[in-house]
């Protein structure tokens, strides 16, 4: 088999790279898994003491992997680019690769399952990624213990290289304008999926000049889009591809609302997800062994009032410009923290930490 290496770009969280290096070496395929760090350089003095433990850790060697490859950064990136220089860098290494933030923990089965999964369905043109999170109020897959969804699920996930270039191919800031101002195209996912058509909105009215703009994080330095989660479910949907995602998460993110990281969630009933439970299993089979032809979609049981202004604000955006719907947002931001009460479990409020 050809085993997937895994890259993690990190700064400061010594705690976290260091539990999710841990977790990653109780993996029966450790010792024949490459793993790809790159440090970030730090931005402001704030972010030093924690870099500085992480280079300390790192420079001591971290074995249990067949090879580990650290990178220094000597100025900062950015956590977009940072992990766009892994990409590149692994891009001309191998044909797939498995991608994680530095505080995810993980099952003991994860890279079996991810590496099984990349061959079991790498010759499906639908195919787009295989990860090992899945929310907890997920539908069941019964009887499978795997299912597939049209979205991008982060937190410990791999890919094909010339899947991710295809999915790059649809990400820019003119191509997300074009998708925005196509009325049959934003009704659809307005009436479908509407929690993408706000993500698609709120990416195109994003100032990345102004810090208490909600989606900036889902922009690069210059402005343009950023291949996030969020941004990739967007292109997924439009193009009827898929995520595999495991019955019971393999994957515990533990930096989700500590505050430690570029984004903040709250969520409401006050779950963490850095309390989710995850498999404890050290091995996987996908089951059934026949394949699930079955692909889950979020229902669209009611339109959330924060979709509902999005599609309100694109009718002003097309009419005034964007300069007019950034002051409205900015307003609102500043009243509310972006129209921030949360309604439910999975209408949730993040924003970016400055």
């Amino acid at each position: 088999m050809n085993y997937a290496p895994i890259i993690i770009p990190t700064l400061n969280r010594y705690e976290h790279l260091y539990n999710c290096l841990e977790s990653l070496k109780k993996n029966k395929l450790a010792d024949m898994t490459e793993v790809y760090i790159s440090v970030d350089y730090p931005p402001a003095d704030k972010y030093i003491e924690g870099h500085n433990r992480v280079v300390e850790y790192l420079e001591k060697g971290i074995t249990g992997f067949r090879e580990v490859h650290v990178i220094y950064q000597d100025k900062n990136l950015g956590a977009s680019e940072n992990s766009d220089f892994l990409y590149t860098l692994i891009r001309g290494k191998a044909d797939r690769f498995i991608y994680t933030e530095d505080d995810n923990v993980f099952s003991p089965c994860f890279l079996e399952y991810i590496n099984k999964g990349l061959e079991r369905f790498k010759k499906d043109d639908c195919f787009a990624l295989i990860s090992g999170f899945n929310s907890p109020w997920h539908r069941t897959y019964s009887p499978y213990n795997y299912g597939k969804e049209y979205c991008f699920m982060p937190w410990g996930y791999a890919m094909y290289t010339k899947t991710y270039d295809r999915l790059l191919e649809n990400i820019s800031r003119e191509q997300f304008l074009d998708l925005l101002r196509n009325e049959d195209i934003s009704r659809h996912l307005y009436t479908e999926r509407p929690e993408l058509f706000r993500t698609l909105f709120e990416t195109c009215m994003a100032n990345k000049d102004n810090a208490r703009s909600v989606y900036r994080k889902h922009l690069y330095k210059n402005g343009n889009v950023a291949p996030t989660d969020l941004n990739l479910s967007v292109i997924m949907h439009l193009n009827n591809m898929y995520c595999i995602c495991p019955e019971l998460s393999m994957v515990r993110n533990c930096g989700n609302e500590d505050g430690s990281g570029q984004n903040v969630a709250v969520y409401d009933g006050g779950f963490k997800y850095s309390e989710q439970e995850i498999e404890t299993g050290d091995s996987f089979e996908f089951l059934p062994s026949i394949m699930n032809e079955d692909v889950h979609d979020y229902d669209a049981v009611s339109i959330p009032s924060s979709a509902k202004r999005a599609w309100i604000l694109r009718r002003v955006y097309l009419l005034f410009g964007v300069k007019v719907v950034r002051i409205i947002m900015e307003l609102s931001f500043s009243i509310s923290r972006y129209w921030g009460k949360i309604t439910s479990k999975t209408d949730y409020v993040e924003y970016n930490r400055v």
